[in-house]
């Protein structure tokens, strides 16, 4: 099976259905309730022969070359509009942006380690956007630590490594490591684009979050959070608080919710639609909780999805998918247990070995077809190697059969039973009676 560029659209709505995206610029489907497409025609890739006031860390000081600075200690406040470059390394320091301009703010890492032990390293109060560029071959790391001191103790803002009260757009062609020891790697608490960039966060709560809308066109992301792994909110306005994902590609090890797994692997309140690529969620172990959890629908027309999890929650894609799926419900079985679902000449469909304990594996892929045949094993070996626990290109063996079976819905449940039409729950794979919302 070959791995492709991720091309996942994945809706999460507070409300089933909303009467139109929350930005105009976004592109939606022809209903108009789906944000489709995520709009880059104004974002601008900054570098250095394109930036004004270049800010220099060394160590604990910090020395501006440029206007639209002040520097107090080791504190830089952006105080307007414009374009700045960030390189070097701050011991524990913070970059402000308070812009009351109505320009936006650009920030073009480059090689930059900056470290802010009681606070975000950096926190945008005010700006009317603000533009975070990885420069191309950067580097560039952003830690917090595990106490933040608050102006305002009744606050909890900021509460993430980097965090801005206004919208946030990443991209670029360097790498950026997020550590949030405080709580999130990253929250906007208005709109969070990402659209380029290879971006690791490892978080003690949420990895990436958006108050209204967290999108993300192109680069490559890996959260690896105590909460949930990618999730927006808004609870006060029905057209917004939603995921949009299109292009790139997202690998996500999350205690709690996956996507909004302890929690959740993949949890929308309202849809999720997967067009293409490939989605591997490693879910929660316990029975309160499900690799998939969604109220509307989860249709899958392309592609490749891998969800394990536990069975208490476990809910499959609906039964309106295009593309097949089979939801394979074992005894319970420790990490690193292979699964293998195999087409009846033995061609290997998906291979696959969880990282955490399982009872359920759910998997759709293009090849899993109404009206053919599949054979469902687990345990055994394989010869080939794997990447995020997907084998590629090898041969299984020496597994316990778990069924034979022939597809007959778009969607099924396999057992030692035997195998079912439809997935568990409501909605072809919706959440069974007594389901945490």
């Amino acid at each position: 099976m070959k791995r492709k560029f991720l091309s996942i659209l994945i809706v999460i709505m507070l409300a089933v259905s909303i009467s139109a995206c929350s930005k105009n610029s976004d592109s939606t489907s022809g209903n108009d309730n789906i944000v489709t497409t995520v709009d880059t025609s104004s974002d601008v890739v900054i570098d250095k022969d394109s930036v004004d006031t270049f800010i220099n860390f060394n160590n604990n000081s910090i020395n501006v070359e440029g206007d639209g600075t002040t520097v107090d200690g080791s504190t830089v406040t952006i105080n307007s509009g414009g374009t700045y470059c960030l390189q070097g390394t701050l011991d524990d320091g913070q970059v402000i942006v308070n812009s009351a301009d109505e320009e936006n703010v650009y920030l073009l890492l480059a090689e930059t380690n900056i470290t802010c032990s009681d606070n975000a390293p950096i926190y945008v109060v005010k700006a009317k956007n603000t533009i975070l560029t990885l420069a191309e071959g950067s580097v560039n790391y952003i830690t917090d630590g595990t106490e933040y001191k608050l102006e305002d103790a009744n606050s909890n803002e900021p509460n993430a490594a980097i965090y801005s009260k206004d919208d946030l757009t990443i991209n670029g062609k360097g790498s950026l490591i997020v550590n949030g020891n405080y709580n999130n790697g990253i929250t906007s608490k208005d709109d969070l684009k990402i659209t380029g960039g290879n971006i690791t966060v490892n978080a003690t709560h949420d990895g990436i979050r958006g108050k209204d809308s967290v999108k993300i066109k192109d680069g490559t992301i890996i959260v690896n959070a105590k909460g949930d792994g990618i999730k927006a909110n808004n609870s006060t306005d029905s057209e917004k608080g939603y995921v949009l994902m299109e292009n790139g590609t997202v690998e996500i090890t999350a205690d709690e919710d996956g996507i909004q797994a302890e929690g959740d692997g993949i949890d929308a309140n309202g849809s999720v639609y997967i067009k293409d690529g490939v989605v591997i969620v490693n879910g929660p172990e316990d029975n309160g909780n499900g690799a998939l959890d969604y109220d509307g629908t989860f249709e899958i027309s392309g592609g490749t999805l891998i969800a394990a999890g536990s069975t208490g929650m476990a809910q499959s894609p609906s039964t309106t998918s295009s593309q097949g799926a089979i939801n394979v419900m074992l005894p319970s079985q420790t990490e690193d247990t292979i699964v293998s679902v195999q087409s009846e000449s033995g061609n290997e469909i998906v291979t696959f070995k969880p990282s955490k304990k399982y009872q359920s594996v759910i998997v759709s892929t293009p090849d899993i077809k109404n009206g053919s045949k599949y054979i469902v094993s687990y345990g055994g070996s394989t010869s080939s190697d794997n990447k995020d626990g997907l084998y590629t290109n090898g041969s299984y063996s020496g597994g316990t059969q778990l069924s034979s079976f022939t597809l007959s819905s778009n969607v099924m449940t396999v057992s030692k039973n035997g195998a079912s039409v439809g997935g568990n729950g409501m909605n072809g794979g919706g959440m069974p009676q007594g389901g945490r919302r």
